[in-house]
This record gives C-alpha cells, sequence and structure tokens, in this order.
C-alpha cells in the first residue's frame, strides 16, 4: 500500500485528458459553467445529458438529451464529462450507469481541473494536483495524530480519492451524525456553544435534535439572507447572533453573498462584510464547543481563537473539505499549540464534502 506522502508525490498522474467533441452530463450551473469555458479553449461541446431533462429543453444552444438519447445519437466513442460536483450525488453508480449505457470515454471534474487548472471557478477542494505539491510530509505527519482506525481510514481514503480521481475511494457517509458522531466521545451535555458559520440555525437545530441542552449561543453568520433566518429559527433561544464573520482579527473583507451555505469571502467583487476574531470579541466567555464551517476560512479563523483554546480548551468541529490542504493543516495547527486533544475524523456527505475534523480535549 502506498504512503499518504507518496499517493501526494503521485497525484495527478492517473488524469484522463479532455480533447472533444464532448457532452456533458449535468445540465446545473456546474455544467453550463464548464461548457462556457471549454467552448473558449476550443473544445466542442456538442450537448448536455440530464436525466431530469424535458422534451425539446436546450441549454446554451445545445440539446438536453437522456443518457439513453444521447449515446443513440453519438454512439460510444464520444468524451462524456461528469460536471457534477455536490455532496448530494453518489457517483459511482451514476458513473457505472454511463459506463453501462455504453459510454467508453468518461471524464470527471478532476480531469477537468488537472487539465485547465487556470479556470477560476471556486469549487471547494477540488483543485489541480500539482496544488498539493510539496505537502507530502505534512500529509503524512498528520494520519499519524489521528485517534482511532476508522479516523486513520477515512484520510487516507479521501487523499486517495482527491489524488486519484477514483470515486470509489471517496468514504461513505455518515449523513445522520453530523456534528455529533456516535462513535467518538460525546461533548459535554450542557452545551455553550460558538457557532461560527451559523447558516440558517441547522447546526444548533441538529444540536437540539440530539439532545443536547443549549445554555447559550454565539453564532456568527455574515450572509445577511442567512442571518434572518438564523434570527427567526433562533427564536426562544438563549444567545447572541451576529451578522458578521470570524477571522484572524476584526476586517473587513470582500463577501461573495447570496449562496446559501456555501456564501463566502473572496478575494474581488461581493459586498463588504465585518470579520471578527473571537479573542477580542469574546474574552472569557468560555465555550466547551466551537463549531467551525466557514467555507475556507477555518484555519485563519482557528489563529483567532487561540487564547479561547488554551484558556477554555473547548471540544471543536471544523469542516475539513474547502481547501485541499485542510485535511492536514487545521489539525497540525491545532497540535502545534500544543493543547493535548483527541482528533478523530468523519465523513458526512459524498464525494467528501461535510468532512469533519472532531479535536476532543482529553
Amino acid at each position: 500500500m502506498r504512503s499518504v506522502a507518496q499517493l501526494i508525490g503521485e497525484a495527478g498522474k492517473e488524469a484522463k485528458k479532455i480533447s472533444g467533441p464532448v457532452l456533458i452530463y449535468g445540465a446545473g450551473n456546474a455544467g453550463r459553467s464548464v461548457c462556457q469555458f471549454l467552448e473558449q479553449q476550443g473544445v466542442v461541446v456538442s450537448c448536455f445529458i440530464d436525466q431530469r431533462h424535458t422534451d425539446g429543453q436546450s441549454v446554451l444552444g445545445r440539446s438536453v438529451l437522456s443518457i439513453e438519447q444521447a449515446f443513440a445519437h453519438y454512439g460510444s466513442s464520444v468524451e462524456v464529462l461528469v460536471a457534477i460536483h455536490n455532496r448530494g450525488v453518489d457517483m459511482p453508480p451514476l458513473l457505472a450507469n454511463l459506463s453501462a449505457a455504453g459510454f467508453s470515454h468518461i471524464v470527471t471534474m478532476f480531469d477537468f481541473v488537472n487539465q485547465f487548472p487556470q479556470e477560476p471557478t471556486f469549487r471547494f477542494f477540488l483543485s489541480a494536483a500539482s496544488s498539493l505539491a510539496g505537502q507530502e510530509v505534512a500529509a503524512q505527519s498528520f494520519l499519524d495524530l489521528l485517534e482511532d482506525d476508522k479516523s486513520r481510514k477515512i484520510y487516507y481514503d479521501l487523499i486517495q480519492f482527491r489524488t486519484t480521481g477514483d470515486y470509489r475511494f471517496s468514504p461513505l457517509p455518515d449523513i445522520e451524525n453530523q456534528y455529533a458522531p456516535k462513535d467518538i466521545p460525546p461533548w459535554s451535555p450542557q452545551l455553550r456553544l460558538m457557532d461560527c458559520g451559523a447558516y440558517n440555525g441547522d447546526s444548533i437545530l441538529m444540536f437540539k435534535k440530539y439532545g443536547y441542552q443549549l445554555e447559550s449561543v454565539i453564532a456568527f453568520e455574515p450572509d445577511l439572507a442567512n442571518y434572518q433566518l438564523l434570527v427567526q429559527n433562533m427564536q426562544g433561544q438563549a444567545g447572541i447572533f451576529l451578522p458578521c464573520g470570524v477571522s484572524s482579527s476584526a476586517k473587513t473583507v470582500q463577501f461573495s453573498a447570496g449562496d446559501g451555505e456555501a456564501s463566502r469571502a473572496t478575494e474581488v467583487g461581493g459586498i463588504s462584510v465585518q470579520m471578527l476574531s473571537i479573542d477580542d470579541a469574546f474574552p472569557g466567555w468560555a465555550p466547551n464547543l466551537i463549531k467551525f464551517d466557514v467555507e475556507g476560512g477555518e484555519y485563519d479563523a482557528l489563529l483567532g481563537a487561540k487564547k479561547t483554546l488554551e484558556q477554555y480548551r473547548p471540544g471543536l468541529a471544523i469542516s475539513a473539505y474547502h481547501l485541499p490542504s485542510d485535511l492536514w493543516r487545521l489539525g497540525l495547527l491545532i497540535q502545534g499549540m500544543r493543547l493535548n486533544y483527541s482528533f478523530y475524523m468523519r465523513a458526512h456527505a459524498y464525494s467528501s464534502f461535510d468532512t469533519v475534523l472532531y479535536a476532543i480535549p482529553r
């Protein structure tokens, strides 16, 4: 079995090339953006395939067909690019259906980003294999810090999945128990919860469903549409609900709003939102659990909570799937603070979305 370091060193070697003509499976936002980009690169896109199509439907001037219609019209030799990248689709059965229909040249979004690393769309952890170069030692070292065999297998499988693009390696998700898996030590039954990236309050409601008592809550949600839903859903819940984000320090950043739970800070465009550091904003509040789901800002948010972690050693539930290196660098940052945490990793959605790093004080 190859080591984690070897997997990263060999990342991208199994990628397939897209030359066209190509059929794009998925006529949603991802498929449309991929189609427009490929067109700019001179790659011919013949049609879309979508099982939810309607007769006569077209997208970007191209017909939208079923799998059966597309195969009958174009045959087996045409390339099919599966432009699906979300947490709700179990990819191996979908890829198997395309193969069973007769298509023999199937490529995925992993192949797409490896061939076109310059394509600018933010796709969470999905990026060219070249972006992992030089991180072999760090990735290997975090494997040894994980507490149980299940975490180590999930971690290894995640890296194997992301470096090969083979969806068969993506861990089966525990969809029902996000933020409170039943096979790791439980949180304190009386929670003083900081919810960073609270969205509409869904995680807070989830903890209630799991039977936790919420003594108090501080929730941060910078997207104003989400924030309004959060306030509505938290009627009667003791706490503080703030329309801002968390980072390493107090600052104003550009923010891409209106994307629901995927709203996030961005380098250009968007609106201006206020960011706070947990240490500066709430010294002395003493949380016993902090949840971080801040769309790629988890590392900076942890830096801004260093004093709080040192003083109170709360449990941590940290989204570790937004950026490729988050799988290991978030845990290594916490380990470097020498706070004596145990680390667990669990996957809670398909294709490694909603992968959470759990840090539990010993």
